[in-house]
């Protein structure tokens, strides 16, 4: 394996766990999260797919819109 995939396989890993991470703060279960974007997460939180442009800005707006709604405007979780 090239050096380039290793760290497209170690980003795709730490944006997933991301995801994962924000989901979790907010309280957001995988069937609401697939209620709201249309989007199984699963795949993606564990690093096992990649998201398209597309599928990452849905996944990025809506957990932005949650934590509005968790831990109000301008807040953000630690």
């Amino acid at each position: 394996m090239i050096l380039a995939q290793i760290k497209d396989e170690i980003l795709i890993k730490k944006k997933g766990s991301l995801y994962k991470k924000i989901r979790d703060k907010t309280a957001i279960s995988l069937d609401d999260f697939y209620v709201g974007t249309g989007i199984h997460l699963v795949r993606i939180e564990t690093g096992k797919v990649n998201t398209l442009l597309d599928s990452a800005t849905k996944i990025y707006n809506f957990l932005e819109l949650a934590k509005v709604f968790v831990f109000g405007s301008g807040c953000r979780p630690k």
